[in-house]
């Protein structure tokens, strides 16, 4: 049986980044290079850091990409670009190529279809 609980998330501070749009990032799987270097120079406290970070130079294994990136969520928490929520909730979104969006009737099938992305972050420290 699914199971479903809610979680306090994190969300980007936008007195801090902005606008959202700045920061925010398609899913990792549709993002190319071009983009990726582009989402980069975008925002310093771009997503894409977090979830398709690149190598950079002196990097041994893919592991150093991904340290770096809970480095990076870690000050971004401690300095304030990311606040947690007061309250717990359940959090859903919909997700839909863009040219499924440009046109009304198939925005209202895009609603109907999407599902529900739901889940909680536990750290194993």
């Amino acid at each position: 049986m699914v199971q479903f609980a809610p979680f306090a998330a994190w969300r980007y501070d936008l007195s801090q980044v902005g606008e959202l749009s700045a920061v925010t990032a398609p899913a990792p799987y549709l993002i190319d290079e071009v983009a990726r270097e582009r989402l980069y120079e975008r925002h310093p406290c771009n997503a894409v850091r977090l979830v398709l970070n690149r190598a950079e130079p002196g990097d041994l294994t893919s592991h150093d990409r991904h340290a770096r990136a809970d480095d990076l969520l870690r000050l971004w928490q401690c300095e304030g670009v990311l606040i947690r929520d007061h309250d717990e909730a359940i959090y859903c979104s919909v997700t839909a190529k863009k040219s499924d969006w440009q046109n009304d009737e198939n925005r209202g099938n895009c609603m109907a279809q999407g599902g529900a992305s739901c889940g909680s972050y536990t750290s194993f420290d």
